[in-house]
């Protein structure tokens, strides 16, 4: 029997590929033996071998090939930076750095061997999402006395037990959730020739929408409500408009008439949070006060700018703040741990030459996407916004590995442009 081993090679390293996506969805939440031995570490050393192997027999252009080194070196300053600061807290910061470096490389690979994969990666975010939504729901029914899971809780507000899925923070789940959402749309939105039932991009959005709610996160709640008039017609469901337009209404009325019956309740479980979350999405988008949460950001904000000269310039460790903050007139049991921002984070725990990688990384990926088609250009560069705006809600961005993994999904069909429309030149010439 002949056996085609390009052919079982080929298959073998995107398996290996899409275990590794897949156990992004999964994290940490499922280990073995100790914390770090997890399926998405195993499968990260699984692919690097692959990855080192294949990248070097590729003739790669220089832009990505920049890119790549690029990210090396973010992974290597991180490396230094933990041991120079931050024990085995900064380990495990360089282990993310890590992944970032891997995902690089993953993607400019699948891009120049596997160009007709956005079908696969949707189906690689549908089935994760699913995952994320699956733990959710057993923890609900959890909270909420309906079945008996045994699953562990790791966060409460109010002192409530609430919903993170395979998160430490709801705001994690609610920011993952939306970029998958977002994620998905800029696969099926950049390829014509992609058909999809339309009961699936109905699921995504509903299980989106579950997955907002339960996790509290008005920012984002706010955004997905303004994403919501664009997403059908960008899944090419226009005929959805109008069935949105009454799912709104009917939510909208079913929203406000739960804030009648709860508001004067005053009970402290996980529903009567919601109601407060959801009261306080209206007292923002109405212009009422801001409440304790959003002010105490933004007086972190302006204090981090106010006092920008005392950071030091090789940082301090990530989760130690707490001399950076010791001055703050604001309670900051949150922010010694967390600035809340991706940049302000990246300053304190790892100083300024690693914000001049990154921005040396997004000045090579601006680079690389110049030559694309206005459509994509505009397209990638709302995705890049949101992404920038959600650095702000998230407890850690470089900590949440999924999230540069949802960034690099939504740029594959710009590269796979730009690379065919090279090679078109090429041969045209």
């Amino acid at each position: 029997m002949n056996i085609n081993i390009s052919s079982v090679l080929s298959k073998l390293f995107l398996f290996s590929y899409i275990m590794y996506f897949i156990s992004f969805f999964i994290g940490s939440y499922i280990h073995v033996v100790a914390s770090y031995i997890t399926l998405l570490n195993i499968f990260l050393f699984i692919t690097l071998i692959f990855n080192v192997f294949i990248v070097f027999s590729l003739k790669i252009p220089k832009e990505f090939g920049i890119l790549i080194v690029v990210s090396f070196f973010i992974f290597i300053w991180s490396v230094f930076a933990g041991l120079g600061n931050g024990g085995e807290e900064g380990i495990k910061d360089a282990l993310y750095f890590f992944h970032s470096f891997n995902l690089v490389l993953s993607i400019v690979i699948i891009v120049f061997c596997f160009p007709n994969k956005s079908a696969l990666l949707i189906n690689i975010l549908i089935f994760g999402l699913s995952i994320i939504a699956g733990v959710a729901i057993l923890q609900a029914l959890e909270i909420f006395g309906l079945f008996v899971t045994g699953i562990q809780f790791k966060n409460e507000i109010y002192g409530v037990k609430i919903v993170t899925s395979i998160f430490t923070n709801p705001n994690d789940l609610s920011v993952v959730s939306f970029l998958s959402l977002l994620t998905f749309t800029m696969l099926k939105n950049t390829n014509n020739d992609l058909k999809l039932n339309s009961a699936v991009c109905f699921y995504m959005y509903i299980l989106t929408f579950f997955l907002i709610i339960i996790s509290l996160s008005r920012t984002v709640f706010i955004f997905f409500l303004l994403f919501s008039f664009f997403y059908f017609r960008a899944v090419g469901l226009k005929k959805f408009n109008k069935y949105f337009i009454l799912f709104s209404f009917i939510l909208i009325s079913i929203l406000f008439l739960y804030l009648l019956q709860t508001e004067a309740s005053g009970n402290n479980d996980l529903l009567s949070v919601i109601q407060r979350r959801i009261k306080s999405v209206l007292d923002i988008m109405l212009g009422n006060e801001l409440d304790g949460s959003s002010s105490s950001r933004l007086s972190n904000y302006g204090y981090f700018f106010s006092n920008i000269n005392n950071i030091e310039f090789f940082g301090m460790g990530n989760k130690n703040y707490f001399d950076f903050y010791k001055s703050a007139s604001f309670n900051i049991d949150i922010y010694r741990y967390s600035p809340h921002s991706f940049v302000f984070e990246i300053i304190l725990a790892f100083g300024y030459p690693m914000l001049g990688l990154i921005l040396m990384f997004f000045l090579c990926y601006l680079y690389i996407i110049k030559n694309c088609n206005r459509r994509l250009f505009r397209g990638l560069f709302f995705v890049f916004f949101i992404f920038f705006i959600f650095s702000f809600v998230m407890s850690s961005i470089f900590r949440t590995p999924i999230i540069y993994m949802l960034f690099l999904f939504s740029s594959y069909p710009v590269w796979v442009n730009i690379y065919h429309h090279k090679s078109l030149s090429l041969r045209n010439n």
